[in-house]
């Protein structure tokens, strides 16, 4: 077998990885799991939001996809795939429920994507998205200004309108 770089496999545990950040991860993640597939591990990678299909083929559509992918000694991606751009998003959940306890390892390139609450959230606030910081610069003028002399114990709610909605439900 050959050496595994980071090796802490013989704790005994599986281990779930997730990469998060700017640029690279899909590289890191394809290479650790190149690695770690080489020493004898079943390596599963997925994204939470998209990744690029490798190019390797080591693609599984299904179970037995992966299966087969680990018998021969290979890592498996699984997604959805995204024929537009090429790219995979969430796998089935049902594949994912599947192999999840049968990998050594799951690396998931995160993204840095919101948590699915996002999606509710977002559809639920009148602006339809979440704020940045650029949003808060009128506001912040406003209290610095001479306008805002005469406010005093308000909160102001730069929020695009969620707290209107907040404890209403529609009819």
């Amino acid at each position: 077998m050959a050496h595994c770089p980071f090796d802490f496999f013989s704790d005994g545990k599986k281990h779930n990885i997730c990469l998060v950040g700017g640029g690279g991860k899909t590289t890191v993640v394809y290479e650790l799991a190149a690695a770690w597939a080489a020493c004898g591990r079943k390596v599963l990678v997925l994204t939470s939001t998209h990744i690029l299909c490798p190019a390797d083929g080591s693609f599984a559509a299904d179970v037995p996809a992966v299966q087969k992918l680990w018998q021969q000694g290979r890592y498996a991606v699984i997604g959805t795939p995204e024929f537009a751009t090429g790219k995979l998003t969430l796998p089935p959940q049902s594949v994912y429920e599947a192999l999840k306890l049968q990998a050594d390892v799951i690396l998931c390139e995160a993204d840095g994507s919101r948590h699915p609450f996002d999606q509710f959230i977002v559809s639920k606030t009148p602006a339809g998205r979440w704020g940045e910081a650029e949003d808060l610069g009128g506001p912040a003028v406003f209290l610095a200004s001479d306008a805002s002399n005469f406010v005093n114990g308000q909160i102001l709610y730069v929020d695009g309108g969620i707290q209107a909605y907040i404890g209403k439900q529609p009819s």
